[in-house]
């Protein structure tokens, strides 16, 4: 079995494979769809691969079809000229974003074997940040970052196979929680400060 090492904004957690305990408590009721969203290609900062792109944008359809809150485009609302998809979104009472993820760091390094353990750790390093605007575009309408750290128990040679699944669970594990912070804005109403009231002048 493959043993992970997930840090996440500073918690560890050791994945082997099991089932994490069942909350306490009643569950809450699924949330209804409220988010139609297209996936646009993704953006690399000066230093990470290009090659990434194609996984980062597939890390982040994911990371989103795991919202009940989200609609992907083409699962449930056709591709469709601007106009007509805007009537159909609002008939269906869906707000349209278009999304992209910059992945702002993605970097490897590789650390002697933990105290008792032989095997070295396999170390890969993810930030990103999710950005898009509506449908039809009226300017920025979303934003969410994300950040994690995944290591791996390799051996003396790190195969190629191993080095893609720390990459992937790196990107999910990031995209995950920008997509999470993304959505708690969306879902959060503004606050408008009310004015101040003059008082009178004695």
């Amino acid at each position: 079995m493959c043993k992970v090492a997930v840090t996440i904004l500073g918690v560890s957690a050791l994945v082997l494979g099991g089932l994490a305990a069942p909350a306490l408590g009643k569950p809450k009721p699924p949330a209804k769809p409220m988010y139609y969203v297209q996936v646009m290609d993704a953006l690399a900062d000066k230093g990470v691969p290009e090659s990434i792109k194609p996984e980062a944008k597939s890390q982040l359809e994911e990371a989103l079809r795991a919202r009940p809150e989200v609609v992907l485009a083409g699962t449930a609302v056709s591709a469709q000229d601007e106009a007509t998809l805007v009537a159909d979104l609002k008939k269906r009472k869906l707000k349209g974003l278009a999304l992209s993820v910059r992945v702002l760091e993605l970097s490897e390094e590789i650390k002697p074997p933990p105290e008792g353990k032989k095997s070295r750790v396999l170390q890969i390093s993810a930030r990103v940040s999710i950005f898009g605007s509506t449908i039809p575009a009226a300017g920025l309408a979303i934003g969410g970052d994300g950040q994690s750290r995944v290591g791996f128990e390799v051996g003396k040679n790190i195969l190629p196979g191993d080095r893609a699944e720390a990459t992937r669970s790196a990107l999910s594990q990031s995209l995950t929680q920008a997509v999470d912070q993304a959505i708690t804005k969306l879902s959060t109403p503004a606050v408008v400060p009310k004015p101040e009231k003059r008082r009178k002048k004695p």
